[in-house]
């Protein structure tokens, strides 16, 4: 700033005025950095008047930081404003009042900020317990992550647990009986002196009822008559238990079947046929027994119906096997239409596959046939492309011989022309000699 152009001539200027101990703020190539210090209430009574040093030298003696209402110094001849040179109006409550606030303020202004440098102190208790804790898991806490995959694994071999404590008619979804009567069971099964009165045939029956309202009261059956959502009054089961039931079972099926430490497979196989052997002879010797009874829609013995009943249960089952043989053709049906209608979407989806895939395959084939023609088209131009190179690289150096050829030549030319001017100045200077030799001869001669 002080090389500014001015009017003055020898790159004069006026000299800055600066504050003492501030400057001007371009001392350096950035402006200096203004340093904000905190207020000091007290400072101005260690200067005069309560002035600050930077403030403009001379004038009167009003203070800077009067009051605008205040009766200025010079009109105060009269000594109407004692003591400290104050207005009357700093004597009134509510100035009192702003005052003390502001010198709080200042005061508040004037503290150190405060540092958010703290620390987090546990009991002696918690950190003897997280001592314990990283001892017992190897100088590592376990992430919470790993944690929660953890809980997760546990949880779901607890449900396949759960899954597998079910029984076998809920795991595989085998029907149910809507309505459970356990009397009525009891006496269906109880009929008169048989192997069910043997303590072991009874404790299985037992058990077969526990375990048939333990599944229809845990697990409802949709429609039932039981009401779901109880609790069931059978026992659990320990897991090591059941699993050394069906290892005794499977044994004693195993040496029963005659084939001891056969798999659970086998055992299947040889039980399967075995009971449809057995089911095939029971039901032959039964449905000679047994007829249909159209009143109460059960098999009773035959011996308990005549002539007309029987009849009438065989035409009650004849119906029954039209009507289902109906529903099954309007089921049959109504599926045919639907098939009908997938196959045809199916084959009009065919079709248009087919002619997209058509003229996929025309396309590939003219695309490869410019593919042959183009690496052709590329060989003939390599070929050729070579030629044309050569070609003009012959004529390149023609041009630059002939350019050469010219250079030289302009430059003999040149040469002879410089050559002939030279002589020519030399013709001139002469023919001027002697012209003035012959005018000096003249001269001499009239004199």
């Amino acid at each position: 700033m002080t090389m500014a152009q001015t009017p003055l001539l020898g790159e004069a200027n006026t000299p800055l005025h600066e504050l003492v101990g501030r400057g001007t703020g371009f001392d350096g190539a950035t402006p200096a950095r203004v340093v904000t210090a905190t207020p000091n209430p007290l400072r101005r009574l260690c200067t005069k008047n309560g002035r600050d040093p930077s403030a403009t030298p001379g004038g009167d003696n009003v203070s800077v930081d009067g009051t605008p209402m205040r009766t200025p110094r010079a009109r105060n001849t009269l000594n109407i404003n004692a003591g400290d040179d104050k207005s009357m109006m700093g004597d009134t409550p509510r100035a009192r009042d702003m005052d003390i606030k502001q010198q709080l303020r200042q005061g508040f202004m004037a503290l150190p900020k405060p540092k958010n440098d703290y620390e987090l102190v546990l009991p002696e208790e918690e950190q003897e317990r997280i001592a314990e804790l990283v001892d017992e898991a190897g100088s590592m806490i376990e992430d919470a992550a790993d944690r929660k995959a953890k809980m997760q694994a546990l949880q779901a071999v607890e449900e396949q647990k759960a899954l597998a404590r079910r029984s076998q008619v809920i795991q595989r979804g085998l029907p149910r009986p809507i309505e459970f009567d356990e009397q009525r069971l009891r006496n269906s099964l109880d009929q008169g002196p048989s192997k069910l009165e043997d303590d072991l045939e009874r404790q299985i029956l037992d058990e077969m009822i526990q375990l048939l309202l333990h599944d229809a009261v845990v697990y409802p059956v949709a429609g039932g008559k039981v009401s779901g959502g109880g609790r069931s009054n059978l026992p659990a089961i320990e897991d090591e238990a059941i699993a050394a039931a069906k290892e005794m079972v499977h044994s004693e099926m195993a040496n029963s079947c005659g084939f001891p430490g056969a798999n659970a497979e086998q055992i299947k196989r040889v039980a399967v046929l075995a009971e449809e052997e057995l089911f095939k002879r029971t039901w032959e010797d039964c449905s000679k027994e047994y007829v249909f009874d159209a009143r109460t829609l059960s098999w009773v013995p035959s011996s308990t119906l005549d002539e007309q009943m029987k009849i009438a249960g065989l035409k009650h089952m004849i119906d029954e096997g039209r009507t289902n043989m109906i529903k099954d053709a309007n089921a049959c049906n109504k599926a045919e239409k639907k098939l009908s209608k997938l196959v045809g979407g199916y084959q009009a989806r065919s079709k248009g596959l087919s002619d997209k895939l058509l003229g996929r395959v025309a396309e590939l084939n003219r695309y490869q046939i410019e593919l042959a023609s183009f690496e052709r088209l590329e060989i003939n131009e390599q070929g050729a492309a070579t030629r044309r190179l050569e070609k003009l690289q012959e004529e390149v150096q023609t041009l630059t011989r002939r350019g050469r050829e010219g250079q030289d030549t302009y430059k003999e030319l040149v040469d002879a022309k410089a050559l002939l001017q030279t002589e020519i100045e030399d013709m001139k200077a002469e023919i001027t000699m002697r012209e003035v030799e012959e005018a000096n001869e003249a001269a001499l001669e009239s004199a």
